[in-house]
Formats: C-alpha cells, sequence, structure tokens
C-alpha cells in the first residue's frame, strides 16, 4: 500500500496558473493524495476558484502576508507552514504555477524508499513553452559559494535520467519527520537564491541526502527576470556563515571574496547597488543571531565540505550576459577559480 502523500500548494496571487496546477495534481496515477492550498494573503481571486472548483481542497491561509523590505518574498515561512499543518511523513511542496506528469509523485516517492539516506526528492523542472528543455535539473553548490546548474537549457532528451545527489529546488518531496528533526526551512532567507539550498545543505551536512529524480517531471513557465539582487547577496553571505566550516572558511576566503568584488561590480553595473548595500546592512544587523543559528547548523554536521561542494561553470542567466566583456570575464573567473580549487580541495 502506498505512504499518503500531502501535497502543498504554495500560492500568492496564482491566479493565472492556479487552477491547472491543482488539477493536474488530481490527475496524478499516486493513490493517496492529500491536496492542501497554503495561501500568503492573495489579493486576487486565486483562492476563491480553488475554493468553488475544488472544495475537497483544504484551504490555509497565512495570518499575514510575508516579504522582507514588502517586496521580496519570505516561502521558507509559508512552507513551515506547510510542514506543520501536514499530518503524513512524505509532503510535496509545490509551486503554484507547475504541471505534473501524472507519474511524477510515484516517481519521487520509489525514489525516497530505494535511494540511501534519502530525505528530499526533487523533480527535473521543464519549461512550458518547450517541453524538451530543461528549466532546472538539480544543481551542485560551487565552493565559491554559487550554483552550478549543468543541464540548464539543454534537450531533455539528450540528458540521462539516472537520479543524482542535488540541492535547491522549492519545488520537492520531503520527509516531513527528519525536515522537522534539523528545524524546517530557515525563514530569514528570501526567495531567489538559497533559500530552498540552505535548507538542502543542512540535510546534506546532517548525513541525510538530497537526490535530483529526472524521471519525475513537472513543467514550468519560462520567465526572464532581472537579476535578484538581494537574495543572491543576502542569502549568500547567511548560507557562507551559517554552511561554512572553519577550514572552508579560510581556505575558500581568496575565491569567496573575488566572487563578492565580482557580484559587486555587476551589481553596480546593473543599477543594483542600493539592493547591495541593504543586504550587506542586514547581514551585519543580524550577525549575532546568524552566528548562534551557525554553531546550532554545525553542531549537526556528519558530513565534510569536500563532499558537499564542488568547482564547476558558475550558471548566470543568458539574458543578463549581454555584452562581451561580461562573458570573458565570467570565463577568466571560472578558470581562476578551477585552478584554486585544485589547491584547496583536498584540505576542506
Amino acid at each position: 500500500m502506498a505512504e499518503p502523500i500531502t501535497v502543498a500548494i504554495i500560492n500568492y496571487n496564482g491566479a493565472d496558473y492556479l487552477e491547472e496546477t491543482v488539477q493536474s495534481i488530481l490527475d496524478s496515477d499516486y493513490p493517496d493524495l492529500r491536496l492542501m492550498l497554503v495561501d500568503d494573503v492573495s489579493t486576487d481571486d486565486s483562492v476563491t476558484r480553488v475554493r468553488h472548483r475544488f472544495p475537497k481542497v483544504r484551504i490555509v491561509q497565512m495570518e499575514e502576508n510575508v516579504r522582507f523590505r514588502g517586496r521580496y518574498p519570505l516561502a521558507n515561512r509559508v512552507r513551515n507552514r506547510a510542514l506543520r499543518e501536514a499530518d503524513t511523513r512524505l509532503v510535496f511542496l509545490a509551486d503554484n504555477d507547475i504541471v505534473m506528469d501524472r507519474n511524477c509523485l510515484r516517481e519521487m516517492a520509489d525514489a525516497m524508499d530505494a535511494l540511501p539516506d534519502c530525505a528530499v526528492c526533487t523533480p527535473r523542472i521543464l519549461t512550458r513553452e518547450n517541453p524538451d528543455r530543461i528549466y532546472s535539473d538539480g544543481t551542485e553548490l560551487h565552493y565559491a559559494c554559487a550554483t552550478i546548474s549543468r543541464h540548464r537549457g539543454a534537450s531533455a532528451s539528450e540528458v540521462p535520467e539516472t537520479p543524482k545527489p542535488s540541492l535547491g529546488c522549492g519545488i520537492q518531496l520531503l520527509d516531513r519527520e527528519k525536515a522537522l528533526e534539523i528545524g524546517g526551512m530557515n525563514e530569514d532567507y528570501v526567495v531567489g537564491w538559497g533559500d530552498d539550498g540552505e535548507f538542502h545543505q543542512r540535510m546534506n551536512m546532517s548525513g541525510y541526502r538530497v537526490f535530483n529524480i529526472p524521471s519525475a517531471r513537472v513543467y514550468h513557465p519560462s520567465k526572464t527576470e532581472g537579476f535578484r539582487a538581494v537574495p543572491q547577496v543576502k542569502n549568500r553571505l547567511y548560507f557562507i556563515w551559517h554552511m561554512y566550516a572553519w577550514r572552508t572558511l579560510l581556505l575558500a576566503a581568496p575565491a569567496l571574496w573575488l566572487y563578492d568584488l565580482m557580484l559587486f561590480f555587476f551589481l553596480v553595473l546593473k543599477g543594483g547597488l542600493k539592493e547591495y548595500v541593504i543586504s550587506v546592512v542586514d547581514f551585519w544587523r543580524h550577525f549575532g543571531i546568524i552566528m548562534v543559528q551557525r554553531r546550532r547548523i554545525q553542531k549537526r554536521r556528519t558530513v565534510a565540505d569536500r563532499s558537499l561542494m564542488t568547482c564547476g561553470p558558475i550558471y548566470v542567466a543568458e539574458h543578463l550576459m549581454d555584452h562581451p566583456v561580461l562573458g570573458l570575464g565570467m570565463r577568466m573567473i571560472n578558470g581562476a577559480f578551477r585552478g584554486y580549487w585544485v589547491i584547496i580541495k583536498r584540505w576542506i
């Protein structure tokens, strides 16, 4: 008998896609689903539509809309609410604009049972406009605290469907008991970078494992967004000081500073200096709390950083690399990072 799964859709103003998302979940071939909508005080009629068309969906309302400085979503607060409200061990957290393959949940549930120490499974995310194009297929952590996304934009038919270790994806099937054991998701991270990766990294550090399951497929709208400076700066600083062992911080410091310098000049070029300053000020204002959280996180560590990070081409969206000098600079920096990783990786 299949173990029941709570599917929790995280929603804010999702009227354009939400009904299609709910229907695709209800069309799943998984035999025991409990569907819940956790709404972050939407101002559109998305909740009303779901309540009218799908009366059996459980609606959970946040008490207030959760934003950093009134602009950046604090989705982990909504995700944690979903974990607290769920009454099953397995919980699937879903965005409000995806469409799922019928076998998606079954593929992830089977992988959860089969893979050693597996606590989280993420699906292969394809674009809705081009269903063979990979939007996200699992990511790796660059030791300079950046994302390596090796298959972004590739054809799904050319990439194997072998499960692989991963981190960073808000759409995920997780073991609720293990998630609560490590403290749930950090509610200080804003959406955009690292808000899900910090949770996965803590899972990995604790000896549990996160896997990407390419045979489980969801479809997501293509989005061309500007550079999200606050999550890239604020979350990255939080992540480094939360997750990196002291030895890693010391050895990786030149690369971390080089990346930060590159990020600073990139944001100046893109008009994001104000957001950079806001993020750095927020980090230093909360540094004492961050160090308390760090001690708690590091106390649970059972896995060394060398097993949790690597080196490779840092992912930057193509539309942001709109000048030949930026592309050349990125290639040079990636080369420098590769050389330095060869020197330090054996000591991390």
